[in-house]
């Protein structure tokens, strides 16, 4: 895996591929990976190559940890930031493109689509809204690296003049002056990325009881997110522990401007599910009581999140840690690294449920951006980099 290479998504490492990846801009003051609670440096956790199409701007998200235990449930033991660089040569190529070749109005809503997941795989994906699914670790780097400039413009002329500015920088630049080289960190991994299958649901009998609620639940597909509204049980947790079964390797979640999917019935998933009550065709008769009740649904809303400070955009979900990245970060014994599929899938399980010994700190770490992605710069004009905090709400392990 090429470390200095920031077009390479990893778990863990240092931000190597930062200074060089965003020249001219010159590097973020350390304290960007900051503790909020403790001021002490924090490791990097992923780093992601995340440039929005359509865009001229090179784009990555650094997500930075705390580990310390006084730290944990507080705010601002997690954070991340995303880091924009003007590509002049891609900028030449996106207006010669526009000039040239007028897009068709169908072009538009593709457009919209690949904005919201620019780790796709094309039409070899088995499902359109993931990103980052299976992550596969700690073996030899994939011959296929992360998403490059070249791969979310791959409609573009072959030649890559912002490939070569990009090597260029990288041979310019070291780290061996910076600050960030003190940095403490966990040793990088590569983050492999794969479309999430969510397979359909099972059919189950309908009863009497069920008909109003199971028609309603029709209408709604996974991409709504929408929740019962239950005392019994904790459908939130169950639907988390249910999909991250399904990849139990996967460590990182990314659907820009999609729904996070959230790990229980907390504070932060009551303040970005709103209870909302469905109209009198969508009612439940119980059998026990002949009672009509509404059916209460939680749907994911994200105007409850400070909108983006600089352009006043309201802030879309755009990715989420998952526990496997837990397992990942911790020491890995030999019994580790022979550990089967079902082994890991078990291991997981534990995780959630917190029957590990050691225990989890959170259940996934949630990140939530600009949603134009601004780079304000002078003079009412776009800037030529940027360096911008973004909001992450992190649900724990209670």
């Amino acid at each position: 895996m090429d470390l200095a290479d920031a077009a390479v998504s990893r778990i863990g490492g240092l931000p190597v591929g930062l200074i060089p990846a965003f020249l001219p801009l010159p590097e973020p003051n350390v304290d960007s990976s900051y503790c909020r609670q403790c001021s002490g440096s924090m490791e990097l956790l992923v780093q992601l190559w995340c440039p929005f199409e359509g865009s001229a701007y090179d784009r990555a998200l650094y997500i930075w940890g705390c580990g310390q235990r006084d730290c944990q449930k507080k705010d601002g033991c997690v954070r991340a930031w995303r880091g924009l660089r003007y590509n002049e040569d891609y900028a030449r190529k996106l207006k010669s493109k526009t000039t040239s070749k007028p897009a068709p109005k169908e072009s538009a809503a593709s457009l919209n689509v690949q904005k919201s997941n620019p780790f796709a795989l094309g039409k070899q994906a088995v499902a359109p809204s993931s990103g980052l699914g299976t992550g596969i670790f700690g073996g030899p780097p994939s011959e296929t690296k992360g998403a490059s400039r070249d791969d979310h413009g791959a409609d573009l002329d072959s030649d890559s003049d912002s490939e070569s500015s990009i090597v260029t920088a990288l041979a310019s630049s070291t780290l061996s002056d910076s600050p960030w080289r003190m940095a403490p960190h966990h040793p990088a991994q590569y983050l492999s990325t794969l479309s999430e299958y969510i397979p359909p649901p099972k059919k189950e009998k309908r009863t009497p009881s069920r008909i109003a609620e199971q028609e309603n639940e029709d209408r709604n597909t996974w991409s709504s997110e929408k929740y019962e509204n239950s005392m019994d049980t904790d459908h939130v947790f169950e639907k988390f522990t249910s999909r991250a079964a399904l990849e139990p390797e996967q460590c990182v979640r990314y659907d820009l401007g999609g729904t996070p999917l959230s790990f229980a019935s907390d504070a932060v998933f009551n303040r970005l599910f709103a209870l909302e009550m469905e109209n009198q065709t969508s009612t439940m008769v119980t059998k026990a009581e002949f009672k009509v009740n509404d059916v209460a649904r939680r749907v994911f809303d994200s105007k409850t999140l400070p909108p983006c400070p600089l352009c006043h955009s309201k802030r879309v979900f755009e990715c989420q840690l998952m526990p496997n990245l837990i397992n990942i970060f911790r020491e890995r014994t030999q019994a580790d690294e022979k550990m089967s599929d079902e082994e890991r899938r078990k291991d997981v399980e534990m995780l959630l449920k917190g029957t590990k010994g050691r225990g989890m700190d959170w259940g996934t770490a949630m990140v939530f951006s600009c949603e134009k992605d601004c780079c304000p710069g002078t003079d009412g004009e776009p800037g030529v980099y940027g360096w911008m905090e973004e909001v992450v709400l992190v649900q724990w392990d209670d």
